[in-house]
């Protein structure tokens, strides 16, 4: 076996053992496992054997980057090819795109991008360059511009006419506000089950979540549910929220591009009405959200796919929350 089979299998046997603690201790009992070895896609719920890790098989399983790996994430998880497929063509392509968006805009060192140019009427096209040390370097050819055009305006920027300044133009770049809104979402739903197995996500009350993975343009989860940082780094991973009115699963994570971003995202864990919760974090967001939040993290060495006491501790945890 490869690498990527050997690492496709030992998630299988991980989320796979976790399933079935799980099942065999009374904790999932509304879920019906048909094979000896049962994994559960995160996305659709739909089970699979480990017979679906063979890659000939038109939906076996697949390593999930959690984030995208375009922004810095590994393959921690599996999901089935279907919602794999569908998440990474759908929905990952926007967050990715608007974060290089965003770093050229910024003239993040590193950035290299096509934009228009403009002095005294006279426009061109080129490339742009940000080196490491911040020098900003453009290219123009005789390719992409006719060349009376292009010398007439290389000569009138030249040091000789005093160096004036020009005008950069960026090309617009293609995006779904929406459908990056999902990606945060399926990134922070992924990350809790990357951490709490399934523990609690296949609960009725994270249906919203998967509906809106599955379904990136309709209306099913509320927008507006991420905020970005600065978070402090301790806060990083998925934790509770525990203040009244606030009580959630929150996801933070790092997206990388040529920059670092840190967002913070609300999953359900009370509420069914999602929107409630979100529309409360949002009216305090004058508020400092590493301050205004109570996060309880379970950070227990042992993690808790494998240790039964560990996932008990957590599942009193919300059943406390839900009762307050």
């Amino acid at each position: 076996m490869n690498q990527g089979q050997l690492l496709r299998r030992k998630l299988f046997d991980k989320y796979s053992a976790n399933l079935h603690l799980l099942h065999d201790n009374g904790l999932l009992p509304h879920l019906d496992l048909p094979h000896n070895q049962t994994f559960i896609c995160p996305v659709c719920l739909n089970p699979f054997s480990v017979d679906d890790l063979d890659t000939t098989k038109e939906n076996h399983l697949t390593l999930e980057d959690v984030p995208p790996k375009s922004l810095g994430g590994k393959p921690t998880i599996l999901t089935c090819k279907v919602c794999n497929n569908t998440a990474g063509q759908q929905i990952d392509v926007q967050l990715f795109n608007r974060m290089f968006d965003i770093d050229k805009h910024k003239f993040i060192p590193g950035s290299n991008f096509h934009a228009r140019f403009s002095q005294n009427g006279q426009t061109t096209q080129g490339e742009v360059t940000v080196h490491d040390d911040g020098t900003i370097k453009v290219k123009q050819s005789y390719k992409h511009n006719k060349k009376d055009k292009l010398d007439n305006f290389v000569s009138a920027i030249s040091p000789s006419e005093g160096n004036p300044l020009m005008n950069i133009e960026f090309y617009p770049t293609k995006f779904s506000f929406k459908r990056l809104e999902v990606a945060l979402l399926k990134s922070a739903y992924l990350q809790c089950f990357e951490k709490y197995g399934y523990a609690f996500i296949t609960d009725p009350i994270f249906d919203q979540v998967r509906g809106q993975i599955k379904n990136p343009d309709a209306d099913i989860y509320p927008t507006k549910a991420w905020f970005l940082g600065p978070f402090k780094e301790e806060n990083e991973g998925s934790h509770f929220v525990s203040n009244p009115a606030l009580e959630c699963v929150m996801s933070i994570f790092t997206l990388k591009s040529l920059s670092k971003r840190t967002f913070g995202v609300v999953l359900p864990i009370k509420d069914p009405e999602a929107i409630k919760v979100v529309a409360a974090f949002h009216a305090s967001i004058a508020l400092d959200l590493d301050q205004t939040a109570e996060f309880h993290r379970f950070d227990h060495p042992e993690g808790y796919i494998a240790n039964l006491e560990n996932i008990k501790e957590v599942l009193t945890f919300i059943e406390k929350l839900k009762a307050q």
